[in-house]
């Protein structure tokens, strides 16, 4: 398979039909070289004629030069064929038309349809049979002798049946050679056609792969620009930050002059320029720029219909007024929405130097990006809400700890000191002074709710350690007390379920007015802090019971 991916098209596309001759040729001549090297030496010892052992000798040796020696086709293939012809005129001469003159002069005629046209081998026919006249004339009428001693020259009609059979053989030959030539100078053609048809694909396909490639190169390049930016956007909680850090981290991964980043009003009505990356759209934005949603603008369409577009524009194109004047260098625009559980939060808009610079491919990871900057947004407002809210309930609890605990200590003195005597009970109201020893505040839920104040006897610093050890104290004692109280609130509430849940059982089994008029009297003068009680039953002006 590398073998046939390596083959030089060079090399495929200029195979020819004179180039399998010029092999044809040259291992015809490398066969006929051996082959006469065994009719030479047979010669040489079977012949006393001098002028056969020259004559054999003398092509033997033209024809090693010609198979040795690098010359050109025409010369090569013209020396064989003389070679050739020329044994067939020594055979005519020797043995007339019995011999093999008609086998070497046909394979003249032959040797000259393949190695170089079939209208070559008419001309050898015409040159073989103008010899064998010539020469039967010469042998016919008494002015040559054969020179093989026995053979006798024939008769008129052996001479013209030698030359008929030969121009039949060699007309034959041709026709098949003119046939074979034309059917594969066809084949070569369609071949060809077919050859450069594939070359064709192969370069288209070569230039789709490498197409293709690219595109993925680049879709990659923008995942890992869109990994980068999801990360550092998520790490935004500020929500006001996000589109300063939004617009230039697209401007640096991508690479396009501009990134503004436009948010709708409340009402929905505008879209307000927050930031941008380039340095016409920060003045934009120290203008307070804005389009409304709906206009001719790019921002003002996508905000209004939810959807991305694209754009592109000449360098002849005129700026209009407002955003597009301060953008002169801008050749291509997108603008994408920010859509969040189905609502437009705002437009993100890219503009680049390159005509068509947002591909399709692009388009999508960049509103990927516009997708995740809305979410992080809503995700930061969500925080902020959140955070808020727990701020208000800290405030609620703190508050609530603080009148909860002043009630608590309505009419109570809960202050105690030890002294080497013992435990003994002080005014709340007294307090010591800072610079007598450590003061501790009892805090709960960010509210004091007392001290602790403690003294060394031998009135020394106190250490770092003991400081930390009191004051982890002071924060269980205070959740101790605290405890204590909801536990005693718990207690109360408890014993009031009680108490309501016993005087609904008495009401119960009371079976008239009186009865039960007389059992509610008793139960609520036995409440506590209860010195009277009275009910009257008598409709008033407002129909209002008073009781």
């Amino acid at each position: 398979m590398a073998e046939a991916n390596s083959t030089d098209p060079t090399v495929v596309s200029s195979f020819s039909f004179q180039a399998w001759r010029g092999s044809f040729v040259r291992v015809i001549l490398i066969w006929a070289s051996g082959l006469g090297f065994i009719v030479l030496l047979a010669t040489l010892f079977s012949s006393n004629d001098l002028l056969d052992k020259a004559v054999y000798s003398s092509a033997y040796v033209c024809l090693l030069a010609v198979t040795a020696i690098r010359l050109p086709y025409t010369v090569r293939a013209g020396v064989f064929l003389a070679l050739i012809y020329i044994l067939g005129l020594m055979a005519l001469f020797e043995t007339g038309i019995w011999g093999n003159a008609l086998v070497f002069l046909l394979g003249f005629i032959v040797m000259n349809g393949l190695l170089f046209s079939p209208r070559a081998g008419i001309n050898a026919i015409v040159v073989s049979i103008i010899s064998i006249t010539v020469l039967g004339f010469l042998i016919l009428n008494g002015f040559y002798l054969l020179r093989s001693q026995g053979m006798t020259s024939g008769t008129l009609g052996d001479w013209l049946i030698g030359g008929a059979s030969l121009l039949l053989l060699g007309s034959v030959a041709l026709a098949g050679i003119y046939y074979f030539q034309s059917e594969f100078v066809q084949a070569q053609g369609r071949a060809g056609e077919i050859f450069k048809t594939l070359q064709a694909e192969r370069k288209n396909l070569e230039k789709h792969v490498a197409e293709r490639t690219g595109e993925l190169e680049k879709r990659n390049a923008g995942m890992q620009s869109m990994v980068y930016f999801t990360r550092q956007i998520a790490q935004i909680q500020d929500l006001s930050a996000i589109p300063a850090k939004a617009v230039d981290l697209i401007t640096q991964n991508f690479g396009h002059y501009h990134a503004g980043l436009f948010l709708l009003a409340d009402d929905g009505k505008t879209a307000i320029l927050q930031a941008a990356s380039s340095d016409a759209g920060r003045k934009l934005v120290g203008k307070g720029y804005r389009v409304d949603v709906g206009d001719n603008s790019l921002v003002g369409r996508v905000a209004k219909q939810a959807r991305l577009i694209v754009t592109s524009k000449s360098s002849n194109t005129p700026a209009t007024e407002g955003g597009e004047a301060e953008m002169l260098r801008t050749r291509s625009e997108i603008a994408l929405p920010l859509v969040v559980r189905g609502k437009v939060l705002g437009v993100l808009d890219i503009q680049a130097e390159q005509i068509q610079a947002f591909g399709q491919s692009e388009a999508e990871i960049l509103q990927l990006l516009t997708d995740q900057i809305g979410v992080s947004m809503d995700n930061a407002r969500l925080l902020s809400e959140a955070q808020t809210f727990v701020s208000q309930l800290e405030l609620l609890n703190s508050q609530q700890t603080q009148s909860t605990w002043r009630e608590n200590l309505i009419n109570q003195n809960m202050a105690y000191q030890f002294t080497p005597s013992g435990i003994k009970s002080i005014s709340s109201g007294a307090k010591p002074k800072e610079e007598d020893g450590l003061h501790i505040p009892l805090v709960l839920r960010s509210q004091e709710i007392g001290s602790i104040a403690l003294q060394r006897k031998d009135k020394a610093e106190w250490p770092e350690p003991d400081r930390d050890l009191a004051k982890k104290v002071a924060i269980q004692v205070a959740l101790a007390l605290d405890n204590i109280r909801l536990i005693d609130e718990t207690r109360q509430h408890a014993v009031q379920e009680q108490t309501v849940n016993e005087i609904s059982g008495r009401f119960s089994r009371s079976l008239d007015v009186d009865t039960l008029l007389q059992t509610a009297v008793r139960e609520l003068a036995a409440l506590p802090d209860v010195s009277e009680a009275s009910i009257f039953i008598k409709p008033s002006d407002e129909n209002k019971n008073q009781i």
